[in-house]
């Protein structure tokens, strides 16, 4: 399988043998609204594929990825590591320096995907102003890192893809579907402790269970990912009318503690409405 060069807290990788056996065997297009690292469209077999994220740097990167040769990017990437001297150890200064440079450039994909190869955990965190805010770390551009990245990079380019970079809502607004489609859906999850789930409260909970009605109710198949250990009646109460599957999660990426990781074992859910 292939894995993705972003890290994503949640991100699906590692539930994948179990996630991609439940979608259905023909499928026209898959689309993946809350696309993050695309851990789980970049492995499903289908004959189109559209890519949604509401994060515009995101977004841009894999749209960017998509479209130009895997080697010219890897001399940008070495061309950022040299410029601001990234590769010695103990570059944290160096490192503070070119995040500052880039939230007050252009922001270019690969610079992005740089300073994300440098940064805590690989962690993709902005503030309310927009920047991009993780702090240093020592990971890099290490060869596991390279290979992820070539790998993702050359089957992204494989995909007959199209990109958005919208509210999920908006972004079903703008394609036509038929039950011949699967719209996946990974959204953040209600109560969860995770910081980039800080923004989601009961109405956008709400907001999301009305599109899943209003697909189902257009004939049109969807897969919601959600985890049973963040409590959520107004899911709860939803998710009786569908397919249940439960699954067995292990997300060593996660940035919350490891007490609450354990507490987290066998309680992801893949709900589906066929």
């Amino acid at each position: 399988m292939v894995k993705s060069p972003l890290n994503y807290t949640g991100g699906k990788f590692k539930i994948l043998p179990q996630l991609l056996p439940l979608f259905p065997d023909n499928i026209n297009c898959f689309v993946d609204l809350f696309g993050g690292g695309y851990n789980v469209g970049i492995n499903v077999k289908a004959e189109h594929y559209i890519y949604n994220d509401i994060v515009y740097p995101v977004y841009q990167l894999l749209k960017h990825l998509s479209e130009t040769k895997v080697n010219d990017n890897l001399k940008q990437i070495e061309y950022y590591i040299e410029k601001f001297n990234l590769s010695n150890e103990n570059c944290k200064e160096n490192y503070c320096k070119f995040r500052s440079f880039y939230n007050n450039s252009e922001r270019p994909p690969m610079m992005f995907f740089t300073l994300i190869c440098f940064c805590f955990s690989n962690i993709i965190r902005f503030n309310k102003k927009g920047e991009f805010n993780t702090p240093y770390g020592k990971r890099g551009f290490n060869p596991n890192q390279k290979k992820n990245f070539i790998e993702f990079s050359q089957a992204l380019s494989k995909q007959n893809i199209d990109f958005y970079g919208l509210d999920y809502c908006d972004c079903l607004s703008k394609i036509e579907l038929t039950n011949q489609d699967l719209v996946y859906f990974d959204p953040p999850y209600l109560n969860s402790v995770a910081n980039y789930n800080s923004s989601w409260n009961e109405q956008e909970e709400k907001r999301l269970l009305d599109c899943l009605k209003e697909l189902d109710n257009n004939n049109i198949k969807w897969a919601l990912s959600n985890n049973l250990n963040y409590k959520n009646e107004l899911r709860d109460n939803f998710i009786k009318n569908y397919n249940i599957n439960y699954l067995s999660s292990n997300y060593n990426n996660c940035s919350y503690q490891k007490k609450n990781r354990e507490q987290d074992k066998n309680k992801e859910i893949l709900v589906t409405n066929y």
